[in-house]
C-alpha cells in the first residue's frame, strides 16, 4: 500500500467517526475487536457467483428466502471443511448481501442471468 492511499484510509476512518460521535451518539462505543477482509477481484466475483449459483438452485428446491443463506454458508464452511466461526461470518455477510440485491432486482431475473451479471450489479464483478 502506498503512503497517499494508507492516508486516504485514515482521513476517511477520521471523517467516519466523527460522523458517528456527532449523529450516532448510541453506536459512539468502544471497539473491542474488529477485522477486514480484502479479497482480489477475482476471488470476490468467484464467491460472489457461486452464491448467487446455490442460491437460486435452493430456491429453486423449495428453500425459503429467510433460510437459503444459513443453507448456502453450511454447505460452504461445513461441507467443505471451513466449519470455523470466521467462515460462517463472512460467508453470511456476503449471502445476505448478494440476497439483497436478489430481491430487489428480482429472483426470477437474477437466476435468468449468470451470477456473473449480478454480482456485475452489485459491484462485484467486473
Amino acid at each position: 500500500m502506498e503512503n497517499g492511499e494508507n492516508f486516504d484510509v485514515e482521513k476517511e476512518a477520521e471523517g467516519l467517526s466523527k460522523l458517528v460521535k456527532k449523529q450516532l451518539q448510541e453506536y459512539d462505543r468502544e471497539i473491542l475487536q474488529s477485522f477486514a477482509i480484502l479479497m482480489d477481484d477475482w476471488l470476490t466475483c468467484a464467491v460472489c457467483t457461486g452464491v448467487v449459483a446455490t442460491i437460486c438452485w435452493l430456491l429453486g428446491s423449495g428453500v425459503a428466502e429467510w433460510a437459503a443463506c444459513h443453507v448456502v454458508c453450511t454447505i460452504v464452511c461445513v461441507a467443505w471443511g471451513f466449519g470455523a466461526f470466521l467462515c460462517f461470518a463472512v460467508c453470511e455477510t456476503v449471502c445476505n448481501v448478494v440476497l439483497y440485491y436478489m430481491i430487489a432486482i428480482g429472483i426470477f431475473v437474477t437466476c435468468t442471468y449468470s451470477g456473473s451479471w449480478v454480482c456485475g450489479q452489485v459491484g462485484w464483478c467486473p
